[in-house]
């Protein structure tokens, strides 16, 4: 509802007013003491919810606002900081490429499976690569369709996808199904046909 989406957007705004980028960013990137880095090994988990929470404020923040400016920020260079947007990019994509690893592999197990029927096969299929992490690797599509608008960011982010056999045009896919799944509300909707990552963030905007 109207009333859902303005107080959702208000959260993020006084998440990001509250300096919660520092934090949302240390535990992405694993920073902190030693005890903290070992509980990022214990609770793997804390990926997930960190690139969820990154998807969801780059969401719920108007494109071209200081507030979505400061996200966006975090993945571009600047003359007070040159260099840590590249780490930042390749932490994305590196959890990209396990979840989409992770997903195929669910996939390949499904499909090896011939004793399922067509309709119970897709369900089988969906739920799969859900448990795999298929949401987490839609919000990490997410969050590299937002940040590869800038040029410079999209030629790292194409470098480390190949390193990895993977594409922009793969990330586009993904993202693409994920969009037309929550229009429609179905597991089997056709894909929004567009493999252009600035249409598909513009279109996350609607959901």
């Amino acid at each position: 509802t109207a009333n859902a989406d303005t107080e959702s957007r208000a959260i993020a705004k006084r998440y990001i007013d509250a300096s919660g980028l520092k934090y949302l960013f240390s535990t992405l990137m694993h920073h902190g003491k030693s005890n903290m880095k070992k509980l990022y090994k214990a609770y793997p988990e804390s990926d997930e919810r960190a690139v969820n929470c990154l998807a969801w404020l780059l969401r719920l923040t108007e494109t071209g606002t200081p507030l979505h400016w400061r996200i966006l920020a975090k993945f571009v260079p600047s003359p007070a900081d040159p260099s840590s947007w590249k780490s930042h990019v390749d932490r994305i994509v590196e959890l990209n490429t396990a979840y989409s690893e992770r997903v195929k592999e669910a996939e390949d197990r499904i499909e090896s499976d011939s004793d399922l029927d067509e309709e119970d096969g897709a369900e089988e299929r969906y739920l799969s690569r859900m448990d795999a992490g298929l949401f987490t690797l839609q919000m990490t599509d997410t969050v590299i369709a937002f940040v590869a608008e800038e040029e410079q960011v999209r030629e790292r982010v194409e470098q480390r996808l190949k390193r990895k056999g993977r594409s922009l045009a793969d990330v586009c896919s993904e993202l693409a199904e994920y969009i037309a799944t929550k229009r429609s509300d179905t597991l089997t909707a056709p894909a929004t046909t567009t493999d252009n990552a600035k249409d598909l963030s513009a279109l996350l905007l609607e959901l």
